[in-house]
Order: structure tokens, then C-alpha cells, then sequence
């Protein structure tokens, strides 16, 4: 895919050194395995920062394990984000 092809583009440009910074929305497990690092903002806060491999430990530590074979993107972005149905107390 375009997002993966350009992500492992950007890994090998941070491997040469070069700072890389980038916003990826609903990234796929396979463009998710790339990362090394992760800032997760919610609302302007951040909620993770550290190695992305770290982060369903950290959620987990906090009582929201990640399901075993769910994409750990999928699993946080249902955790960050607010649904509608949350913020209108429906």
C-alpha cells in the first residue's frame, strides 16, 4: 500500500539519521509495526508517549488489555477517541 511504501521510506531515512515526524490516522497493524515511537494526543492532551511497542502494556496496566491478534492500532484509537454516543451521554 502508498501508506506502508511511504512509512518504511521515512523509516529508512530516520535510520540515516534524520528526524522524522509524522501523523498516520487509523494506521493498518502492518504500518503500526513500523513505528518506534508513539505520541498520542486526545483532545490536545497526550495520553502515551514512549515506544510504540510499549503502548497495549501501558493501556493494559491501566485495565484496558488489547485483545490477543486485534491490530493494537485499532485497539487504541477505540480507546482515545471519544465515540458520539460518550460525549452526548447518550
Amino acid at each position: 500500500s502508498l501508506a506502508y511504501d511511504t512509512l518504511v521510506t521515512l523509516v529508512e531515512l530516520a535510520k540515516q539519521g534524520r528526524t522524522v515526524v509524522a501523523t498516520v490516522h487509523q494506521p493498518r497493524s502492518q504500518v503500526f509495526g513500523l513505528f518506534d515511537q508513539l505520541t498520542l494526543l486526545n483532545k490536545g492532551k497526550c495520553v502515551f508517549q514512549g515506544a510504540a511497542a510499549d503502548v497495549t502494556e501501558h493501556f493494559g496496566s491501566l485495565g484496558f488489555p488489547c485483545p490477543p491478534e486485534f491490530n493494537p492500532a485499532d485497539f487504541i484509537l477505540d480507546l482515545v477517541v471519544e465515540s458520539k454516543a460518550e460525549s452526548t451521554g447518550a
